[in-house]
């Protein structure tokens, strides 16, 4: 840790030793939170990938509707479809420590890679015995789609561009090959904008031409139960021309408090990867996060884990009230311009929504204050936010695990579309027609 060069404060000092000396606030590298790095084996009872042969015997064994998901990332959208009632019986993903949290939470074949070349992932399936299925589904990665990317990309030199942008192609070559009945492209709601609305008119223009009947909708997350504000765009399309029945969306609005309200009470810097639980669910959505926990596990919290705070971030967080943000702090003690950075620290208010759980939290949780206690949210809470059940365990260091929370789909969100019912009519006609 350094001084500034024009001021004899020094590098112990805090925030209000260097105001009364008329000096600026020391300059302090931000803590990073690296900690251990969480190794998950496969999920029990899912075969190993490179067993071709055990593979091939455990997809015959599994039941209809299958999916796929590509960009599955942590599992997100996985989840959601699970909870629907869906079989994803396999999924793509580029990163392996993601693929990692994927496979051990959810099983079924996992395969790592980059599915620009999506002829590689579709060899996998067919020698694994997986030559149709009924749903794929996935999202691009979403961060060239949102406010932040498309700035970036606005940036460069015409000839420039980010090449995930065109990853949404790889849909088609696996379209073309598994046949899918129903398609699921879940996004920020800035996919429908990107250059102008081409990028969505094009994805959905290849789908008609296949003769899917396509919708899209953007979904705002409170709305369907989970406790932020998120909007996600959706596009479902079925080729058999059925219309979603999207659910009714509800009027209550989910708070910070129903989500995390019963965690333990942590500081900052707190490693433990399990304690013990010590309240009671407080909500239908926490007790709906507390399902399904192995025996061993009832009494416990894993994941709740903290970074260190700097002592300066410590004075402000302790001035700040549930909802504040940057621009209440006091001018002294701000290290960022407030008319560029007002939001820069934001105070989460237990009664209201959180603020949007983004990739942003692995960097730095300043956006994540919590309501009471002078720190930044644990993994265990940004995934309750996210509505990852406690039982889904992260793989990868802190850091890693967050960036996976925040790039998810909020599982709750993630079963929004009605795809099993529609599946169900679809099966159900085509098994009429059968007879």
């Amino acid at each position: 840790m350094t001084a500034n060069a024009e001021s004899t404060v020094t590098a112990g000092a805090t925030v209000r030793e260097a105001v009364a000396m008329n000096a600026e606030p020391p300059r302090l590298k931000l803590p990073t939170f690296k900690g251990k790095r969480l190794k998950l084996g496969r999920r029990p009872g899912s075969p190993d990938p490179e067993d071709v042969g055990l593979s091939r015997r455990w997809v015959g064994s599994q039941s209809r509707p299958w999916a796929v998901d590509l960009f599955a990332g942590a599992g997100g959208l996985s989840l959601g479809l699970r909870d629907a009632g869906i079989n994803v019986i396999a999924a793509a993903e580029e990163d392996p420590v993601a693929a990692e949290t994927h496979a051990a939470n959810l099983g079924g074949l996992t395969w790592v890679g980059d599915l620009r070349d999506s002829s590689s992932f579709v060899c996998f399936l067919r020698e694994r015995g997986i030559d149709q299925v009924d749903i794929v589904a996935g999202g691009p990665p979403c961060q060239p789609f949102s406010n932040a990317g498309l700035a970036k990309i606005r940036s460069l030199p015409r000839r420039q561009n980010d090449e995930r942008t065109g990853l949404w192609r790889a849909f088609f070559g696996v379209i073309d090959e598994l046949a899918p009945r129903v398609v699921l492209l879940e996004n920020v709601p800035a996919f429908a904008s990107m250059q102008e609305g081409a990028i969505l008119a094009a994805f959905v223009g290849e789908l008609e031409e296949r003769g899917f009947n396509t919708q899209a909708r953007v979904v705002e997350a409170w709305k369907y139960g989970v406790p932020q504000h998120r909007k996600r765009l959706f596009v479902v399309a079925t080729r058999e021309g059925e219309s979603f029945r999207w659910p009714r969306p509800s009027r209550k609005v989910p708070t910070l408090r129903d989500a995390i309200g019963d965690l333990p009470v942590v500081g900052p810097g707190h490693r433990e990867e399990v304690i013990t639980r010590e309240r009671r669910p407080s909500s239908p959505l926490a007790r709906r996060l507390r399902k399904n926990l192995a025996e061993t596990e009832i009494g416990t919290v894993t994941d709740h884990i903290t970074r260190e705070v700097r002592s300066d971030d410590a004075e402000i967080f302790a001035l700040m009230r549930p909802g504040q943000t940057y621009a209440d702090v006091p001018p002294a003690m701000r290290r960022y311009r407030a008319d560029i950075f007002d939001d820069k620290y934001t105070r989460l208010s237990w009664d209201a929504l959180s603020r949007s759980i983004t990739a942003h939290i692995a960097k730095d949780g300043y956006w994540y204050i919590h309501p009471e206690q002078d720190r930044t949210l644990s993994v265990r809470e940004a995934a309750r936010i996210q509505t990852f059940p406690d039982w889904f365990r992260f793989a990868g260091h802190p850091s890693n695990r967050l960036r996976q929370i925040g790039n998810a789909v909020p599982p709750m969100l993630a079963a929004v579309p009605d795809i099993r019912q529609s599946c169900l009519i679809i099966f159900g006609r085509h098994a009429r027609g059968a007879t």
